[in-house]
C-alpha cells in the first residue's frame, strides 16, 4: 500500500515515472476505489482500463518534463540575479583624483594601501597619507535584487553624483574588475592604453589591481607607463598657468 501511495503522490505532483506494465494492475487495483474503475472481479476490465490510462500518461510525458525544465532554468536565473555583488573602495586623496579599487572579501591591507600611497606621491597627488576608504556596494540594501545592468547603473549613478559634486579630473581605477562596473560599454570600446574619457574634463586610467602589482612587481612598470602621460600633461598645464 505504501508503494501505491508513493505513486499517487508523484502523479499528483506532475512527476511522470516509468512503471513496468506488469506492475500497473497490482498498483492501481490496490489504490483505486472510485466508481468508474472496474472491480477486481473483472481482471480483463481492470487491465484494459489501466493500460488505457498508462497510454494516456505516456502521451503527456513531454509536457511535465518541459515544465520542470523551464522552472529549473527560471530558478537558476533567479539565483544568478540575486547573487550579484559589487564592492568598490573609494579614496579621494586630493580634489583632483578619485581612486576606485574593486574588492572581494577583505579590504585592502596595509601593504596595498602603502603601494597606493607611493603611486599617488609619484603622480604628485598628496603626501601619501590616505584617509579611511569609503565603500560603494551593490546591492545597497539586503533585500534589494537586480541583474548586471541594475548593478552597473547603480554604480555609475553613484560615481556620477560624486564627480558632479567635486573637482575631480581623474578617476584612477585599480583592477580590470572595477572597470567592468564603472565603465559603460561604449567607454570600454574607447579604452586605449588604459586611458578613456569619462565625461568632459574627467578622464579615467585603468591600472592593474594593487594585489596584482604586489604579486607581480613587473606590473608596476605597466601602471607607471599608463600614468606618466597624465603626470606630464599635469606638469605642463601647471607651467602654462604660471606664465
Amino acid at each position: 500500500m505504501e508503494e501505491a501511495l508513493r505513486h499517487q503522490y508523484l502523479k499528483s505532483l506532475g512527476v511522470v515515472e516509468y512503471i513496468p506494465r506488469d506492475l500497473v494492475v497490482d498498483v492501481e487495483v490496490q489504490n483505486s476505489n472510485s466508481a468508474d474503475t472496474p472491480s477486481s472481479a473483472d481482471p480483463a476490465g481492470v487491465r484494459e482500463k489501466l493500460l488505457e490510462l498508462n497510454s494516456t500518461d505516456s502521451d503527456s510525458i513531454e509536457e511535465p518534463e518541459n515544465q520542470t525544465s523551464v522552472a529549473s532554468v527560471s530558478a537558476i536565473r533567479s539565483v544568478e540575479i540575486s547573487d550579484i555583488e559589487v564592492k568598490l573602495a573609494l579614496w579621494q586623496p586630493t580634489e583632483e583624483i578619485l581612486v576606485c579599487c574593486s574588492i572581494e572579501e577583505a579590504l585592502p591591507d596595509p601593504v596595498q594601501t602603502q603601494l597606493l600611497s607611493n603611486i599617488l606621491i609619484a603622480m604628485g597627488q598628496g603626501d601619501g597619507r590616505l584617509a579611511q576608504c569609503e565603500i560603494a556596494q551593490w546591492p545597497p540594501f539586503e533585500n534589494m535584487t537586480g541583474g548586471k545592468e541594475e548593478a552597473r547603473e547603480f554604480i555609475a549613478t553613484l560615481l556620477s553624483a560624486r564627480l558632479d559634486s567635486s573637482d575631480t579630473k581623474l578617476v584612477l581605477i585599480c583592477g580590470s574588475a572595477g572597470a567592468q562596473w564603472i565603465l559603460s560599454e561604449k567607454q570600454k570600446e574607447r579604452v586605449k592604453d588604459g586611458n578613456v574619457e569619462l565625461s568632459d574634463g574627467v578622464a579615467a586610467i585603468i591600472i592593474p589591481s594593487l594585489g596584482e602589482m604586489i604579486e607581480d612587481p613587473e606590473l608596476k612598470r605597466e601602471a607607471w607607463q599608463r600614468l606618466q602621460p597624465w603626470k606630464e600633461n599635469k606638469i605642463a598645464s601647471q607651467l602654462s598657468d604660471g606664465l
